[in-house]
């Protein structure tokens, strides 16, 4: 355990029952996302690439092309904009053909369905690929401010969606 003073003088106890529930969630969410490629779901065997290539950043002009943002967590929001662009159907499969749609980021803070999101894009991004489609999603400035410890926008409902993980084993990682 390790105290600190703060400069507004007041002492901080840095230890195991002190680390914010949220902060293990996230850990423990990045941290299965990171170790299997793609939040538990396997790999794709047609999708899995050489690590030593380079990191594509040069697409092909698309037929169509579809950006979408600043979803934060609400999930029945972001299939109603999928559906109404004709990208999934009624039962939330892929029906966007050849459609490239890019997530601009922003599917963490301020609603609750933060880890169902980031499932669903993987899902929709193993079917469209599955169909001449692209989905590319990239991490916004409120993915950024998590990962910086930065939760002013974490809404309890957002927070409580993952309880994974021993204290002991999350401070192992950092």
């Amino acid at each position: 355990m390790e105290t600190t003073k703060s400069p507004s003088s007041r002492n901080s106890v840095v230890d195991c029952a002190t680390v914010p529930s949220l902060v293990s969630s996230f850990i423990d969410t990045f941290v299965d996302f990171s170790v299997s490629g793609g939040l538990f779901l396997p790999p794709d065997p047609d999708q899995i690439k050489d690590p030593n290539s380079p990191l594509q950043t040069v697409f092909d002009q698309p037929r169509r092309l579809i950006a979408i943002g600043d979803l934060h967590g609400d999930l029945p929001k972001t299939k109603k904009a999928l559906r109404l662009a004709g990208l999934i159907g009624p039962e939330d499969r892929w029906s966007g053909g050849s459609a490239t749609v890019v997530q601009v980021g922003d599917i963490f803070d301020r609603g609750g369905d933060e880890i169902k999101l980031l499932y669903f894009f993987e899902k929709l991004k193993r079917e469209a690929a599955k169909a001449g489609g692209l989905v590319i999603t990239l991490n916004g400035n409120h993915e950024i401010m998590n990962v910086d410890g930065d939760f002013r926008y974490v809404t309890r409902r957002g927070s409580g969606s993952l309880r994974i993980g021993e204290c002991g084993n999350m401070l192992g990682i950092l």
